[in-house]
Protein backbone atom coordinates (compact mmCIF):
# COMPACT_ATOMS: atom_id res chain seq x y z
CA UNK A 1 0.00 0.00 0.00
CA UNK A 2 1.53 3.01 -1.06
CA UNK A 3 1.45 6.65 0.91
CA UNK A 4 -1.96 7.55 -0.60
CA UNK A 5 -3.58 4.22 -0.28
CA UNK A 6 -2.91 4.50 3.90
CA UNK A 7 -3.93 7.83 3.90
CA UNK A 8 -7.58 7.01 1.86
CA UNK A 9 -7.82 3.54 4.38
CA UNK A 10 -6.73 5.82 8.04
CA UNK A 11 -9.58 8.69 6.82
CA UNK A 12 -12.06 5.41 6.18
CA UNK A 13 -11.35 4.09 9.33
CA UNK A 14 -11.56 7.35 11.22
CA UNK A 15 -14.93 7.74 9.93
CA UNK A 16 -16.01 4.18 10.78
CA UNK A 17 -14.59 4.91 13.96
CA UNK A 18 -16.79 7.99 14.41
CA UNK A 19 -13.73 10.06 15.53
CA UNK A 20 -15.09 13.75 15.19
CA UNK A 21 -11.99 15.21 13.71
CA UNK A 22 -9.63 15.16 10.92
CA UNK A 23 -7.17 12.31 11.55
CA UNK A 24 -3.53 12.18 9.15
CA UNK A 25 -0.65 9.86 9.15
CA UNK A 26 1.20 12.24 10.82
CA UNK A 27 -1.27 12.49 14.11
CA UNK A 28 -0.54 8.89 14.39
CA UNK A 29 3.07 9.99 15.42
CA UNK A 30 1.63 12.90 18.13
CA UNK A 31 -0.53 10.42 19.44
CA UNK A 32 2.51 7.50 19.83
CA UNK A 33 4.52 10.54 20.84
CA UNK A 34 2.13 11.47 23.37
CA UNK A 35 1.25 8.21 25.39
CA UNK A 36 5.40 7.27 25.46
CA UNK A 37 5.87 10.17 27.42
CA UNK A 38 3.58 9.27 29.51
CA UNK A 39 5.09 6.21 29.96
CA UNK A 40 8.81 6.34 29.34
CA UNK A 41 11.79 8.56 30.55
CA UNK A 42 12.58 11.45 28.23
CA UNK A 43 15.94 9.29 27.12
CA UNK A 44 13.98 6.64 25.89
CA UNK A 45 10.86 9.01 24.50
CA UNK A 46 13.95 10.20 22.58
CA UNK A 47 15.36 7.36 21.24
CA UNK A 48 11.89 5.96 20.26
CA UNK A 49 11.00 9.16 18.32
CA UNK A 50 14.37 9.57 16.36
CA UNK A 51 15.02 13.59 17.51
CA UNK A 52 18.38 14.50 17.77
CA UNK A 53 17.70 16.40 21.04
CA UNK A 54 15.00 16.76 23.78
CA UNK A 55 13.67 20.27 22.34
CA UNK A 56 10.00 18.43 21.78
CA UNK A 57 9.65 16.34 24.73
CA UNK A 58 8.02 19.36 26.59
CA UNK A 59 5.85 19.38 23.74
CA UNK A 60 4.38 15.54 24.46
CA UNK A 61 5.15 15.27 28.23
CA UNK A 62 2.08 17.24 29.57
CA UNK A 63 0.80 14.73 32.37
CA UNK A 64 -2.55 13.81 32.19
CA UNK A 65 -4.99 14.73 35.45
CA UNK A 66 -4.71 11.30 36.66
CA UNK A 67 -0.95 11.30 36.46
CA UNK A 68 -1.07 14.54 38.77
CA UNK A 69 -3.45 13.40 41.13
CA UNK A 70 -1.23 10.11 41.57
CA UNK A 71 1.52 11.85 42.26
CA UNK A 72 0.23 14.31 44.70
CA UNK A 73 -0.88 11.25 46.39
CA UNK A 74 1.96 9.97 46.70
CA UNK A 75 3.58 13.29 48.00
CA UNK A 76 0.97 14.27 50.19
CA UNK A 77 2.44 12.12 53.34
CA UNK A 78 5.61 14.64 53.27
CA UNK A 79 3.59 17.46 52.88
CA UNK A 80 2.74 16.77 57.00
CA UNK A 81 5.59 16.65 59.33
CA UNK A 82 5.59 16.87 63.16
CA UNK A 83 6.31 20.26 64.93
CA UNK A 84 8.23 20.39 68.27
CA UNK A 85 4.89 19.47 70.78
CA UNK A 86 4.03 16.28 68.36
CA UNK A 87 1.53 18.07 66.87
CA UNK A 88 1.55 17.36 62.68
CA UNK A 89 1.26 20.42 60.72
CA UNK A 90 1.46 21.42 57.41
CA UNK A 91 5.58 22.04 56.15
CA UNK A 92 5.53 25.17 53.84
CA UNK A 93 5.17 24.02 50.11
CA UNK A 94 8.56 25.76 48.23
CA UNK A 95 7.96 29.10 46.53
CA UNK A 96 5.87 28.67 42.67
CA UNK A 97 9.13 27.99 40.25
CA UNK A 98 9.23 31.02 37.89
CA UNK A 99 7.70 30.83 34.05
CA UNK A 100 9.98 28.93 31.48
CA UNK A 101 11.93 31.06 29.43
CA UNK A 102 10.95 30.54 25.58
CA UNK A 103 13.25 27.36 23.85
CA UNK A 104 15.46 29.41 21.43
CA UNK A 105 16.81 27.20 18.49
CA UNK A 106 19.45 28.02 16.02
CA UNK A 107 18.38 27.79 12.21
CA UNK A 108 20.07 24.06 12.52
CA UNK A 109 17.95 22.70 15.38
CA UNK A 110 15.54 24.08 13.82
CA UNK A 111 15.98 22.37 11.11
CA UNK A 112 16.38 19.29 12.51
CA UNK A 113 13.17 19.15 14.93
CA UNK A 114 11.08 20.09 11.76
CA UNK A 115 12.61 17.55 9.40
CA UNK A 116 13.56 18.32 5.62
CA UNK A 117 10.01 18.32 4.08
CA UNK A 118 8.72 20.51 6.60
CA UNK A 119 11.78 22.70 6.76
CA UNK A 120 11.27 22.97 3.13
CA UNK A 121 7.96 23.87 2.84
CA UNK A 122 7.90 26.65 5.38
CA UNK A 123 11.37 27.88 3.48
CA UNK A 124 9.13 28.02 -0.21
CA UNK A 125 5.49 29.41 2.26
CA UNK A 126 8.15 32.37 3.54
CA UNK A 127 8.48 33.15 -0.02
CA UNK A 128 4.64 33.79 -0.05
CA UNK A 129 4.40 30.70 -2.59
CA UNK A 130 1.01 29.48 -2.06
CA UNK A 131 -0.12 25.92 -1.42
CA UNK A 132 -0.56 25.21 -4.95
CA UNK A 133 2.54 26.45 -6.03
CA UNK A 134 4.69 25.04 -3.33
CA UNK A 135 3.15 21.72 -4.70
CA UNK A 136 3.70 22.40 -8.15
CA UNK A 137 7.74 23.23 -6.76
CA UNK A 138 8.24 20.00 -4.67
CA UNK A 139 6.02 17.78 -7.13
CA UNK A 140 3.56 16.77 -4.54
CA UNK A 141 0.07 17.11 -4.34
CA UNK A 142 -1.41 20.41 -2.98
CA UNK A 143 -3.59 18.28 -0.22
CA UNK A 144 -0.44 16.82 0.44
CA UNK A 145 1.00 20.31 0.88
CA UNK A 146 -1.99 21.48 2.79
CA UNK A 147 -1.63 18.37 5.22
CA UNK A 148 1.79 19.39 6.09
CA UNK A 149 0.96 22.70 6.89
CA UNK A 150 -1.60 22.66 8.81
CA UNK A 151 0.08 20.96 12.42
CA UNK A 152 3.04 23.75 11.54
Amino acid sequence: MGAEGFRRWLRQAALHARIGRRVYPHLLRHSFATALARKADPRTWQAAMGHADLSQYARYADPDEAAVQEAVERIAPALLTANGNGHRRRARLPPEPEPAQPVTLTQAELRRALGERDWELLRLLAEDLTNAEIAQELDLAASTVKEHLTPL
